[in-house]
């Protein structure tokens, strides 16, 4: 009985720092865990009006790009490969955007798709004239790509564009 009373005397007050130190993290991870159900709901009624805007204008670029970010945000397996597929159309009219290939680069990494989420965010690079970035996106691309795939020569065709070095381009006849 002493033992006990011991044990409940030694736990924390309310004022004990420890206590208060976990009462402000539960705090913050409640808020968190709020701001993402209203960043889901936002992004819901986003999906529902770009979904329209897409329905109205089949082929402009920029409502399929505003639809799929609605997507991504979203997050659902089948969402995402909707989201590819529109961004995919948007680029096959304007295939220089940025923004395109940047949103491309976030929605294959949310599929867990590293190899085509690092060739997009090199596309990015390059159209952005960001050339050693592009080629530092495009090397880590055909690291995690199949070999002579149309995208593993794409981010071969990215390499040699941006200007390697005599020394980078003997590393790229190895990989």
């Amino acid at each position: 009985r002493n033992a006990m009373l011991a044990r409940f005397k030694a736990r924390p007050g309310p004022d004990d720092p420890a206590v208060i130190e976990r009462q402000a993290a539960q705090a913050a991870i409640d808020a968190a865990r709020e701001a993402r159900a209203a960043e889901r709901k936002i992004a819901k009624e986003a999906e529902a009006a770009h979904r329209r805007s897409v329905e109205l204008e089949p082929d402009a670029p920029l409502l399929r790009i505003n639809h799929a970010q609605a997507l991504v945000a979203l997050g659902a397996p089948d969402q995402l490969n909707e989201a590819v597929l529109d961004i995919r159309h948007a680029l096959a009219v304007e295939p220089e955007s940025p923004l395109a290939w940047r949103l491309l680069s976030e929605a294959y990494d949310a599929k867990k798709d590293p190899g085509m989420a690092r060739l997009a965010a090199a596309e990015q690079n390059f159209y952005l004239g960001q050339l050693l970035e592009a080629r530092t996106f495009a090397y880590n691309a055909r690291q995690l790509l199949q070999k002579g795939t149309p995208e593993w020569r794409r981010a071969t065709d990215i390499i040699l564009a941006s200007k390697p070095t005599p020394d980078q381009l003997k590393a790229l006849g190895g990989g």
